[in-house]
């Protein structure tokens, strides 16, 4: 599924931040560069498509679960969407738990956008 993307430069550098989410379990690098990447194109659908293909085949194996919401209007849309990206669990209610959180905004011609993101690990 990833061989679809190669030939793109975005692809390159998220591979980059994903090494740097997995080694320093800090999100904010990725969450940072999803932001820059949207600001500079118009067209976010296929941004978007690329980001979920990477965080769901290269996800650490030591997180149990991660939660991405990108908020906004995405491709010039009149209306606000909301675009997640989620895989395993999220327990946000837990005190309890090792949780990551970060959150990033970032403002394009059409409009702004926020992005947060959850990372949660049993170790």
């Amino acid at each position: 599924m990833l061989r679809r993307y190669h030939h793109l430069k975005i692809y390159r550098r998220f591979i980059s931040y994903m090494a740097i989410l997995s080694r320093y379990w800090n999100p904010q690098p990725l969450i940072e560069q999803i932001a820059f990447e949207m600001e500079k194109t118009k067209r976010h659908w296929t941004i978007l498509r690329v980001i979920r293909a990477i965080i769901q085949n290269l996800r650490p194996k030591t997180y149990t679960g991660y939660r991405f919401v990108i908020k906004g209007r995405i491709s010039s849309a009149k209306r606000t969407r909301k675009f997640y990206i989620k895989s395993g669990r999220i327990p946000i209610s837990t005190f309890t738990t090792r949780m990551t959180f970060a959150i990033c905004q970032s403002k394009a011609r059409i409009g702004s956008f926020g992005i947060k993101s959850w990372i949660y690990s049993n170790i």
